[in-house]
């Protein structure tokens, strides 16, 4: 039959009793399919929406925080990880991710692993607010940059509400990921 489409043309139709037929030509060669029965159809769209459910299926739920260090796959978790920690008071997680090696810097000074440990221990935090998150991965390093906002007391002084700027370094090491550089910069109060 020349002049026929080498590619399927399909004509569908129905039939009686719930089955449909398709006819067509393919390679130049005319077809009939008669086995298009509810079955059928009820199996191509049940594998139709399960290729859909996968397609959406990780676009649809929203991404669970990290609930311990060992979870945590990002900066801004490790950071959010530590001030629940410090907030809860679970001092033993806090001291297991600061490195020995640690240094901090705020407007009082240096502090080395032992006075940063210290001051979270003074620090009753009542609320928090972490936002402006940066986080930059260099091998096996993390640099984080963000904001904070804190709501407490410091040695039973009530802390100042402007908001203080962060950069943190953490570093994966055998024992997990543990946080080496710390420094804290207070920002003026806003004018409003």
């Amino acid at each position: 039959m020349p002049g026929r489409p080498i590619i399927p043309c399909f004509a569908i139709r129905g039939q009686s009793r719930g089955t449909l037929s398709a006819t067509g030509y393919y390679k130049n060669r005319p077809f009939r399919c008669d086995k298009i029965t509810p079955m059928n159809r009820c199996r191509a769209g049940s594998f139709l929406l399960l290729a859909l459910l996968i397609c959406t299926s990780c676009t649809v739920w929203k991404e669970q925080p990290a609930k311990a260090f060992t979870e945590a796959t990002g900066g801004e978790e490790l950071e959010r990880l530590l001030w629940q920690e410090v907030k809860a008071g679970h001092w033993t997680d806090v001291e297991n991710h600061i490195a020995s090696n640690y240094m901090a810097i705020t407007r009082h000074g240096m502090q080395d692993r032992n006075g940063a440990i210290a001051y979270f221990k003074r620090l009753k935090i009542d609320d928090y607010t972490l936002g402006d998150f940066q986080t930059q991965l260099n091998g096996n390093t993390f640099v984080i940059v963000y904001t904070i906002q804190m709501r407490g007391t410091l040695n039973g002084q009530p802390l100042s509400s402007n908001a203080r700027r962060v950069l943190t370094v953490w570093q994966e090491q055998k024992s997990g990921w543990m946080m080496i550089a710390h420094s804290f910069i207070e920002t003026e109060p806003s004018q409003s």
